[in-house]
């Protein structure tokens, strides 16, 4: 008995020590789906959602088609939706669409979030950019309540273009709310004199396609990134972009932006359901950060994810693409603000956090338990790939239940080639959370011709060990900060150090023999502001901002 004991006990170590993600094979027969049907020129899937019966969709592009595929539990399209699982909306002649958001509503129907961008050859004109949206059926057929034909183009106010950036359908009544930014005609893209205009913008539609009136009496919401930050810091440029809209249960809507890259900044910001600010949050409804230490590059390369609990998460990625063979590396450099629009001083260092993975861009999502799950996919050699998932707990510390020291990575299909880095475009939870898809490009060139579905089943249980370690603190000390030639590290043996640039580069490292070291910089580190980055044996993470003023020795 007492050895039968042990042998439980042993084997139920050793499931809790497991991934807790597999790739599920009871989808497509093995957990993979390449959308390989009616072949085109271009072919990509770029946001995927579930419906309250976990079925995937995956919005997208064919040709010059807005389009949504349909696949059931089982990883197969589903024959009954749109023609052999795909539904379309043709636009007009030579205009590209780019899909940024997919929204299920509970009926079933489905509302997709496009730009459309006029193409010529050789290039594509930004200066001629509309937002798109577009409702289709349950059956894949375009909802003709919506705009009368299922899609709508448009330009809140003339002589801007619009990019938009997000979705968020209201649960009370399912109108529409699109965030994103405007800039004037003829400047998208380009830094420029004050004088110019960009801002953000919101607009809310109502159900039949119309803009909502009640709504800011226009239906639209276009600020300018001065007014934003009020008094918080003047920024170089007009230019800021709403990344996330959430509608709160009391019909306020909460919106979280980024300011252009050169201006160092985050916004957060809530309106009424009129579009009047909500005074009662943050400083006349708006929370600007300021801080040169913070990383954006620009706003395509930011994204913003507001919580269910209101606290928001700013990503900013940058990539260093690897030549010759060499893996791409790209830095993901976190930002956290709590529900009053604050830093979240329990997350990282002071809100701020640094994930680095040999891959070319990251995608992720809340869990139930408000961790935050990371994934991508990385090319390691040239006929060696993963897929990769990292799990930080709510404070920021790495779940030490997930996969080793939170990071967890595995290779579905074996010398998958076009497994390649920078392909991961969206992942989503089902209804239930017990299974995550994601969509990824595949193309052996920069033109996608296709496109895949990678399923896997998830065990999203928070574990004791894990809250354990959500209240455990790994308090390094440093100084002097600034500092000119030494620093002095105060930490656990073990505890790996290196000093990164503002992108992200390691330039110095090194190894605590002992609880308190004295580091010495080399000489040729110029004066400026870094990351130092803390790596505990135990899998802890810190980041500091570390100023230092010259290495004269």
């Amino acid at each position: 008995m007492t050895q039968i004991f042990l042998s439980f006990c042993i084997l139920f170590c050793s499931f809790l020590g497991r991934t807790q993600y597999s790739i599920d094979p009871t989808f497509h027969g093995n957990g993979s789906n390449e959308y390989l049907g009616a072949p085109g020129n271009v072919v990509n899937g770029q946001q995927i959602a579930y419906d309250a019966a976990n079925s995937v969709y995956v919005a997208g592009r064919w040709n010059d088609q807005l389009c949504v595929w349909k696949y059931l539990q089982s990883g197969e399209l589903d024959p009954s939706f749109g023609i052999n699982g795909m539904a379309s909306i043709p636009m007009p002649s030579g205009v590209w669409t780019l899909v940024k958001d997919l929204e299920v509503m509970p009926d079933g129907r489905i509302v997709v979030l496009a730009d459309a961008l006029l193409f010529y050859s050789p290039n594509i004109d930004y200066s001629q950019c509309s937002i798109t949206v577009a409702r289709f059926l349950p059956d894949g057929n375009p909802d003709s309540s919506f705009n009368g034909v299922g899609i709508l183009l448009t330009n809140p106010q003339n002589g801007y273009e619009y990019m938009s950036r997000c979705l968020t359908l209201s649960p009370t009544d399912g109108s529409i709310y699109v965030g994103g930014y405007a800039a004037a005609y003829g400047h998208y893209g380009c830094a420029s004199a004050q004088t110019d205009i960009y801002g953000w913008f919101a607009l809310k539609l109502l159900q039949n396609g119309t803009y909502d009136l009640s709504f800011a009496n226009t239906g639209y919401l276009q600020r300018s990134s001065a007014e934003i930050a009020q008094t918080s810091f003047v920024p170089n440029t007009y230019n800021s972009s709403i990344l996330d809209i959430k509608v709160l249960p009391d019909e306020k809507i909460l919106m979280a932006g980024a300011f252009n890259h050169q201006d160092y900044g985050y916004f957060s910001l809530r309106v009424l359901a009129n579009g009047s600010y909500d005074n009662s949050y943050a400083n006349n409804g708006r929370s600007a950060i300021h801080d040169p230490s913070i990383y954006f590059t620009t706003n395509e390369s930011s994204s913003a994810l507001i919580f269910s609990d209101e606290q928001i998460v700013y990503v900013a990625q940058y990539t260093i693409f690897g030549l010759n063979g060499i893996p791409d590396t790209t830095h993901a450099y976190i930002y956290k603000l709590d529900a009053a629009g604050q830093p979240a001083s329990n997350f990282g260092n002071n809100g701020q956090l640094l994930l680095t993975e040999y891959t070319g861009q990251f995608a992720y999502i809340e869990d139930a338990h408000q961790r935050l799950i990371f994934n991508w996919y990385g090319r390691l050699t040239p006929t060696t790939q993963e897929v990769g998932f990292r799990r930080l707990l709510s404070n920021g510390q790495a779940d030490l239940n997930f996969g080793t020291a939170g990071r967890f990575t595995d290779q579905p299909i074996a010398n998958d080639v076009f497994l390649n880095s920078g392909t991961l475009n969206d992942l989503a939870f089902n209804a239930d959370q017990t299974d995550l898809s994601n969509v990824s490009l595949r193309s052996a060139s920069y033109v996608p011709t296709t496109f895949r579905v990678l399923n896997y089943h998830v065990d999203t249980s928070l574990q004791d060990a894990g809250v354990a370690y959500d209240q455990q603190q790994n308090k390094a000390r440093i100084f002097p900060n600034p500092a000119n030639e030494r620093l002095q590290v105060v930490a656990e043996a073990g505890t790996q150090v290196c000093i990164r640039t503002a992108l992200g580069e390691v330039c110095w490292s090194g190894t605590m023999q002992t609880q308190h070291e004295e580091f010495s910089f080399p000489t040729e580190l110029p004066a400026g502001i870094y990351w130092l980055d803390l790596r505990y044996e135990n899998g802890g993470h810190e980041l500091h901002k570390l100023i230092l003023n010259s290495c004269l020795y």
